[in-house]
């Protein structure tokens, strides 16, 4: 658990007041996510080197999760148009990392604070939703519309999710990506 603290915090110096003041709530998101089992910085270059990538990577006894901290926001249109290539490059590493694991299924938690809500909260709702609408119009075989809804998929985080999973080929497998944006 302090490990992921220490990893969120290191990467952002601009925020770290912030992780200081917050310590508890953070803690709190990250334990609901389940015991952890594996973390990996993936912002430490040995990691990734220069590709874009999420803050953070665990992986709990409830599956696949990547962390991308949201603690500033002046537009949701950085966060839409970064996100699915950190996603990407982050997956295609994780599993490059441990081939054996192949994730099928990765939860993808935008963190924002309360506080900032709900204006950065819409700013990256629409962002995310403008920048993934034409790919999962691609990959899905229906035609709902893309929306966000409340979800009890983890009961103890109050978070929004997107209501159709991203389907993306990363490293030759289909994975799942579960895109939910978490209130700390």
């Amino acid at each position: 658990m302090e490990e992921a603290l220490k990893c969120l915090e290191r990467h952002d110096k601009n925020h770290r007041d912030f992780y200081e003041r917050n310590r508890s709530r953070i803690k709190a998101f990250i334990e609901s996510l389940g015991a952890i089992t594996d973390l990996v910085c993936t912002e430490d270059k040995n990691f990734a080197g220069l590709d874009h990538r999420v803050d953070l990577y665990i992986r709990t006894d409830k599956g696949h999760m990547l962390i991308e901290a949201k603690l500033c926001v002046t537009s949701g249109a950085t966060a839409g148009k970064s996100l699915l290539g950190k996603i990407k490059s982050t997956a295609a590493k994780l599993i490059q990392r441990d081939p054996a694991s192949k994730p099928t299924t990765f939860h993808v938690f935008i963190v924002v604070p309360k506080e900032a809500a709900p204006g950065a909260l819409n700013k990256i709702r629409d962002g995310i939703s403008k920048a993934l609408d034409a790919i999962i119009r691609e990959t899905e075989t229906t035609t709902r519309e893309l929306k966000w809804i409340f979800t009890l998929d983890f009961p103890d985080i109050q978070a929004q999710s997107l209501n159709i999973p991203l389907k993306l080929n990363i490293e030759e497998t289909t994975i799942t990506i579960k895109v939910y944006i978490a209130l700390i």
